[in-house]
């Protein structure tokens, strides 16, 4: 799938190359080129991403199967259920929990 993205991606550059004369036509095949090959990183980005999540989740399961200490060390309810959660909002200094506008109680 890759070669052929790849490919595709060469023929539209190498077509925008070649028609010198007609700008429109350039135009348009320079953009197609631009946009396959931003699909061709998009697909090598996602099959990495995919590969490592895939090898994650194989250990995980080879560890639950096992019956590795790590497994038993988890949590038995997961951490909405016992208060707020941390979260980071784009900035890794930020630890204060997010609470949603209307869910603050400001009568006392």
């Amino acid at each position: 799938m890759f070669h052929l993205t790849a490919t595709l991606a060469a023929f539209l550059a190498c077509g925008a190359v070649a028609s010198r004369q007609r700008k429109p036509l350039r135009f348009a095949l320079a953009v197609g080129s631009l946009c396959v090959v931003a699909l061709l990183l998009d697909q090598v980005a996602y099959y990495r991403w995919h590969q490592r999540v895939e090898r994650l989740v194989s250990a995980l399961q080879q560890d639950i199967e096992s019956g590795s200490p790590a497994a038993s060390n988890a949590p038995a309810e997961p951490d909405a259920q016992r208060g707020a959660v941390p979260v980071t909002i784009g900035f890794p200094a930020l630890t204060q929990p997010v609470i949603p506008d209307g869910m603050m109680n400001t009568s006392r």
